[in-house]
């Protein structure tokens, strides 16, 4: 791309920002749908207060934002204590009896895919509450057994994966080029290091993008290899940050799912359903997931804080910058979003068209 200044009126939604932070804006061709109509967001880093300046391109006819100037190397906004790389918890389903096991699947298989029989009195007597949790993702994805092969593109150490396994699951592939090198989790989980375009051994019941999407460029190239690992009858599950929301038009470039700059683009509903049907993809559903950290963190950074504490190397605990009451209100204007389809998050399934 190209840039080159132009006249700009200040972006929508940062009122809270500086006129310096609005004066000008880049022409850039939105890469999904090629509009030229658009203003800047000049955000920084501010989840480690690594700082820097790094501007997003809001496209005004898809509504999607682009990273314009990604630097060179992004390995170093990813340090150790970065969230997806802490140590999954261990898996306890090699310690227990193959009869248990056979239970546990079965009183598992009763919450995640509505089976009948002996699972349903045995999910009433000995509930799981990891299943529990896991069930509103696995009725969106439409899957009904174990025995689905499910790649996670972005798994981090692998602990959604270790999650799945720990209720049934057996064919559990994760894949992430910033693992130090391959590595089995634990038992049906194999970890790869290795970025999606090296994977070809389709194909997949489901493929996951669980906040990884907007971390990763290209993305007519990501859809382009979804579509050819993705099974005929198979589904496609994103989650990520979305606009336009109320968070974007509240905070501005202090929204903390901008996260500059290793978001490199986050996605509207009308510009994923334009890219998924340039690869014949189609969005079946969209069901908005914001909670209460989209404006407590935003709110820390409005402040001047991290979110990472710099003494600890860990989140801040909300509870020691807010007041119970904020903190309700907080929940509550994350559901109210929700309900408006304005929340900051969304989980989005795509098929074959």
């Amino acid at each position: 791309m190209t840039p080159a200044d132009v006249d700009s009126a200040p972006v929508a939604g940062t009122a809270q920002t500086s006129n310096a932070a609005t004066q000008r804006v880049m022409c850039v061709n939105c890469d999904i749908c090629s509009s030229r109509n658009g203003q800047l967001i000049h955000a920084s880093e501010r989840m480690f207060g690594m700082g820097g300046a790094f501007d997003y391109f809001e496209c005004g006819d898809c509504g999607r934002l682009q990273l314009v100037n990604a630097p060179s190397s992004l390995s170093r906004f990813y340090p150790p204590a970065y969230y997806s790389f802490q140590p999954s918890r261990s898996d306890e389903r090699s310690r227990t009896s193959a009869g248990r096991r056979w239970f546990a699947r079965k009183r598992n298989a009763a919450v995640l895919f509505g089976h009948r029989g002996i699972g349903v009195l045995l999910a009433r007597l000995r509930p799981n509450p990891r299943a529990s949790e896991l069930r509103a993702l696995i009725s969106s994805t439409g899957l009904n057994n174990y025995d689905a092969r499910i790649l996670d593109v972005g798994c981090g150490s692998g602990q959604l994966l270790n999650r799945l396994g720990s209720v049934g699951f057996k064919r559990l592939i994760g894949i992430d080029p910033f693992l130090p090198q391959d590595a089995e989790a634990s038992d049906g989980v194999e970890l790869r290091a290795v970025p999606l375009e090296q994977v070809d051994d389709g194909p997949y019941e489901l493929i996951m993008f669980h906040h990884s999407l907007e971390h990763m460029p290209n993305h007519h190239d990501v859809f382009r290899k979804v579509v050819d690992l993705l099974h005929q009858s198979g589904c496609c599950l994103i989650r990520m940050p979305i606009v336009p929301s109320d968070l974007l038009q509240r905070f501005g470039p202090a929204w903390a799912e901008l996260d500059a700059p290793r978001h490199l683009s986050i996605h509207s509903v009308e510009s994923v359903g334009r890219l998924a049907a340039q690869v014949g993809l189609k969005v079946a559903s969209v069901k908005y997931e914001e909670i209460a950290f989209g404006f407590w963190a935003s709110e820390l950074y409005v402040r001047g804080l991290t979110l990472v504490d710099p003494a600890t190397g860990c989140f801040r605990n909300p509870e020691d910058h807010f007041e119970l009451g904020e903190l309700r209100k907080f929940q509550s204007l994350a559901d109210e979003a929700n309900r408006r389809q304005r929340g900051g998050r969304a989980a989005i399934i795509l098929r074959h068209a």
